[in-house]
């Protein structure tokens, strides 16, 4: 079976994405064959944010190559029809035969961020469309401190 996978995506917009293929349109997952020879999409469903089109065309990646997808209906050739969820939701790819190839679900994201796998995890990244992922710089764990803390909330009021 070929080895595709999802390798980033971005559910809030980026804007140093140079995206002239999808016009402009932000929102885009990216996939990855991680496999030694060509993968053809042609058949492979792609789902997100209720929609769940496949790919209805030969559309190759070379080993490790890389496919922006678009997530717009105003996009070009193959995309999803609909925005990600900036809330959160789940991206799922299946083969042909119905196999779930991939999935990832993401929870709110960061604007002007993507949200990529690097080894087996995903991590917040600097957007590196068409390339392997790079870890956005955050601030180390010991730099966090809790600013506040309610012991004995007043009931609300609906």
């Amino acid at each position: 079976m070929p080895e595709i996978n999802g390798s980033h995506f971005s559910a809030t917009g980026c804007r140093v994405f140079p995206f002239p293929a999808n016009r402009g349109q932000k929102h885009s997952i990216e996939l990855k064959n991680a496999g030694a020879a060509d993968s053809d999409l042609n058949g492979w469903p792609l789902t997100g944010a209720g929609a769940a089109p496949a790919f209805t065309t030969s559309v190759i990646i070379p080993p490790g190559g890389y496919l922006i997808v678009p997530c717009s209906a105003a996009a070009g050739s193959f995309h999803l029809p609909v925005a990600l969820p900036d809330a959160g939701g789940i991206v799922q790819l299946f083969t042909p035969a119905g196999v779930r190839a991939d999935a990832f679900e993401y929870g709110n994201q960061v604007a002007n961020f993507s949200v990529g796998r690097i080894g087996t995890a995903w991590v917040l990244n600097s957007p590196t469309p068409g390339a392997d992922n790079m870890a956005a710089a955050v601030a180390p764990n010991r730099d966090i401190a809790l600013n506040e803390w309610l012991a004995n909330p007043k009931p609300r009021r609906e």
